[in-house]
């Protein structure tokens, strides 16, 4: 929300290290890769996050994280 993505991607990561394939962690990782220019890595992460979330009755949103 504030736009700091070098911190937001600080943030995902090292929730991700602490758990591993967090759902909201991984989603929250694609969306501040792409708004960096990474589209690699977002859609890296993206496709974890859809293997992760796959089944889920919700769906998130950048207001979710």
């Amino acid at each position: 929300r504030q736009r700091d993505y070098p911190a937001a991607l600080r943030a995902f990561r090292a929730a991700l290290a602490a758990y591993p394939n967090d759902p909201r962690a991984l989603f929250g990782l694609s969306l501040a890769l792409q708004a960096t220019g990474d589209a690699s890595g977002a859609a890296q992460a993206g496709a974890a996050f859809e293997t992760v979330w796959a089944g889920a009755d919700t769906i998130l949103t950048p207001d979710d994280l």
